[in-house]
């Protein structure tokens, strides 16, 4: 869980963290004004933002529970093109 200030002081609400990485109308956004290219970048970095937080948690020892999620609609346009 992750806390604005201290560990237990409640900013989230009492409830869990999550990271997700699926983003379907940002991606389309982004392929529609900058291209596949500029949107896979995007991904990239989203990825690398996600592995460095888990690796902190799991270096500080906070409980990291990692799940495969499924998109409940497909993008607009797909990223393999």
């Amino acid at each position: 869980m992750l806390e604005a200030r201290t560990v237990g002081f409640c900013a989230t609400g009492n409830t869990t963290a999550k990271m997700s990485l699926l983003q379907g109308a940002t991606l389309s956004k982004i392929i529609g004004r900058h291209g596949v290219e500029t949107a896979k970048a995007y991904v990239e970095g989203n990825r690398e933002g996600q592995e460095r937080l888990i690796h902190h948690c799991r270096a500080n020892g906070a409980t990291v529970q990692r799940e495969n999620a499924t998109p409940t609609r497909r993008p607009a346009r797909s990223l393999a093109r």
